[in-house]
Parts: C-alpha cells; structure tokens; sequence
C-alpha cells in the first residue's frame, strides 16, 4: 500500500476540496460538498480517487476520521469496498492502522472483511501484523477467515509472531482452536444416524467380531490414525 498520496491533480477543483478534507479530516468542508450536491445535478463525485486509486473513503478511514468516514457512506453515495492501485479497501486501511470505530462501521455497513489486496493481505492479516488486538477480536467476530495467506505464504498469526505481538497470537490460536470445535460439532451432527442390526433387534446376539488384524512388520498401514490438524 502507498499509505496515501497527496497528489490531487487529476481531480476537479471540488474533487479535489473533498480529497483534502476526508484527509486532514475537515468535517466541515464534507458537509458543505455534500449539501452542495443535495442542492443541483450532481457536480461532485464522491468516489473520485487520486492517480493511485485513493479516495476520500481511503483517506478518511486511514486517518480515523469517523464522523467523515460516516458522511461519505450514509450521504455520498461511495463504492465502501473500492480498491486503490494496491488493491487496498478503506477496512483494510483502518485495520492496519487500528481505528476500531471505523472498522466497526465500516462491518455494519457490509465492507467485505476477506478480500485481500495484491500482496495477499487482508484486514485480519493487516491489523495483526500491526497488533491490534481489539480490531482483530472484531473482525474474527464478524467472520474473518484466519487461514488465509499472504503472497508469500504468511498467515495472520506469523505475521503476529514475526512481530512478537504475544497477544493476538494468542487470540488467534484460540479462535482457530474454537473453529475447529464448532466445525467437528457439525460434522457430528450432521451424520447419518447408525442403524440398529436385525440380530439385535430380534434379541439374538451378534457374533462375535473377529481380533483386529495384526499388522505384519514393514507394511505401511492403510490409514493413519494420527492427522494433523493443519
């Protein structure tokens, strides 16, 4: 990620306005746009981005800016999961640089938690390898998938480790060791129920089962008992 620009030249002198105030956060100025577009044809593009792909959204989101992080996505009429030239979204910058208020907005307004940039990076990646553990918290609440990887084959938690964030390591390792419970209960009971044999419901006795097979030295068995959780 280019963590920002501030080159505006490719805008209108409104656009232009709008990218300066989502970054040094003038509330303000984004009203008055915002009003201004209320009042006649619409002369001001909302979405409008830098030549690194970078829009008022990015810009606010990274700065934690809420109150204009809200303005643009309630009034503006914003693409909340645009991407810039990396292929960052807003949730990811503010994952990254840990704003939880805007994460958490940004969730409630159905920002796409998983996608990933061009190096492989997802919100939960980005905010990890920072460690921000409340961010973290909330997007594994909210689903974020904990096994993806980067382009470079690292997960959240390496990253974490890598950073000797002990903390979200931990969180990561217990979320994961929780998913894997919930998924081995499904499994469970989504399995087909055993049948009850003819002999025992007749009353007669099964037969006896034959020992398991010993198995004969040097022969690899057809199964291994011992799977690794990966």
């Amino acid at each position: 990620m280019s963590f920002l620009c501030c080159c505006f030249c490719c805008c209108s002198s409104k656009e232009q306005q709008l990218l300066s105030a989502c970054k040094y956060g003038t509330l303000t100025t984004v009203e008055k746009l915002l009003q201004t577009n209320k009042k006649g044809p619409k002369a001001i593009n909302f979405d409008v981005s830098n030549e690194y792909g970078e829009t008022g959204l990015m810009y606010a989101s990274f700065a934690g800016h809420i109150d204009i992080v809200r303005a643009l996505v309630e009034q503006g009429d914003v693409d909340i999961d645009k991407v810039d030239n990396d292929g960052a979204t807003a949730l990811m910058l503010a994952s990254h640089q840990g704003h939880l208020h805007v994460v958490q907005f940004l969730i409630q307004h159905d920002a796409d938690l998983n996608k990933v940039n061009k190096y492989g990076g997802s919100s939960l990646i980005l905010a990890s390898q920072q460690g921000h553990l409340d961010v973290v918290k909330l997007l594994i609440e909210h689903g974020a998938l904990l096994d993806l990887k980067t382009r470079t084959g690292q997960t959240a938690k390496d990253l974490a480790i890598h950073n000797g964030k002990i903390d979200v390591v931990n969180l990561l390792d217990n979320a994961y060791t929780l998913q894997i419970r919930v998924h081995h209960m499904n499994d469970v009971g989504t399995s087909s129920p055993t049948t009850t044999s003819s002999s025992s419901r007749s009353g007669t006795p099964p037969p006896p089962t034959s020992p398991p097979a010993t198995p004969i030295p040097g022969k690899p068995e057809t199964e291994d008992s011992r799977k690794e959780l990966i």
